[in-house]
């Protein structure tokens, strides 16, 4: 032995107090050591985490806003299409098909990403 643990262990010795209590710290140590290198194994995971999880949040919300604008646009073309005097009947019906398909086909691509971004999370310990 080195001579500071001699050292140690004669404080000890001297003091029943502060033997008792590396006593049950020993004690406490070997039972919930496991279990607390556990715990703060999942704490750090998921701090290394954070920053992924924010960035994709930050990519969720502006693929959603892209979505919601292009959405606001094709309607709002629609409608002033469907205003036009000048456009004939044949014109206004092709723009009310084009709004259609697109407003079909954007629901079905939010679905696509919206699924992307759950299969991400099940990946992720986020």
């Amino acid at each position: 032995m080195n001579e500071q643990n001699k050292n140690e262990q004669v404080k000890v010795a001297n003091n029943p107090k502060k033997e008792a209590t590396q006593q049950s710290s020993k004690e406490l140590q070997t039972t919930s050591n496991p279990e607390r290198a556990r715990t703060a194994q999942s704490k750090k995971e998921l701090s290394q985490f954070k920053p992924a999880k924010q960035m994709i949040d930050i990519q969720k919300a502006s693929v959603e806003a892209a979505i919601n604008g292009l959405s606001m646009i094709w309607e709002q073309s629609a409608v002033f299409f469907e205003g036009a005097t000048w456009l004939p009947e044949e014109g206004r019906k092709a723009v009310r098909q084009f709004a259609d398909v697109n407003k079909k086909t954007l629901e079905g691509f939010r679905c696509a990403i919206d699924s992307g971004y759950s299969d991400l999370e099940k990946f992720l310990p986020l």
